[in-house]
């Protein structure tokens, strides 16, 4: 039986099998030890129900978070503590609420009695449960009012809610359905770290860019181009 420890297996630190119908699982990791970990999550159906992008201008660009919203930005803050009491030592480098998903960067110090999916489940199963016992409340509140201002900072959220309470009725969850449960990356390599960071903090103001650049954010197929060298001879790619 092959050992979690790469080194053990005389393998370099950068080889790693990967189980394709795991997705982003590695055979050979040991998901209990000490790592640093990229999570991502989506909301059900990719709907924004988290917040909406806010500027005037790619430097202003920032989410206005819904309470769902804040509330798992709170949860996120809050897992250090959480597992603080549980003896487990573990710290959020850099996180990210987007409207329809959440970007954290996760370091495990020490060994963990669980698997960092153990965590990830734990955290989306808190958050499925708030969003439940809100959404039970606001059942009455909607059939009177389908504005959906009960829950939201805005018009446009309000309906998100009004939404997304409809989705969750179906779903049962506030995650979209993962056969892995989560997106992970791990950190490999010197440097993956803060181009990680980066990349988190960074979200928004992509987001705004792609939103109001959409024809720079198009795939284009059959692309050509011309170019007459010295020769006068004309060649085409």
């Amino acid at each position: 039986m092959k050992s979690s420890n790469p080194q053990q297996n005389n393998h370099p630190l950068w080889w790693r099998e990967t189980d394709h119908n795991r997705h982003h699982r590695e055979n050979i990791w040991d998901y209990k030890g000490r790592a640093i970990y990229h999570i991502t999550l989506t909301t059900a159906e990719r709907c924004p129900a988290f917040g909406a992008l806010d500027g005037n201008c790619e430097k202003e660009a920032h989410i206005t978070l819904s309470d769902l919203g804040k509330m798992v930005n709170d949860t996120i803050v809050g897992l250090p503590a959480f597992y603080a009491q549980k003896g487990i030592d573990i710290r959020v480098l850099a996180s990210i609420v987007m409207p329809d998903h959440m970007h954290m960067v996760i370091h495990v110090k020490e060994p963990m009695p669980k698997s960092i999916g153990e965590v990830v489940r734990s955290f989306k199963s808190a958050c499925t449960s708030w969003f439940k016992r809100q959404y039970i409340n606001a059942q009455a509140k909607m059939l009177e009012e389908c504005t959906g201002t009960y829950h939201s900072t805005s018009d446009a959220m309000a309906a998100q809610f009004v939404h997304f309470c409809r989705i969750f009725a179906t779903t049962g969850s506030v995650w979209e359905h993962n056969p892995a449960g989560y997106h992970e990356r791990i950190f490999h390599c010197a440097g993956q770290l803060n181009n990680m960071i980066q990349y988190v903090k960074d979200n928004p103001r992509r987001l705004w860019l792609k939103r109001n650049n959409p024809n720079l954010f198009k795939i284009h197929n059959s692309l050509s181009w011309t170019h007459t060298d010295e020769n006068s001879t004309t060649h085409t790619w």
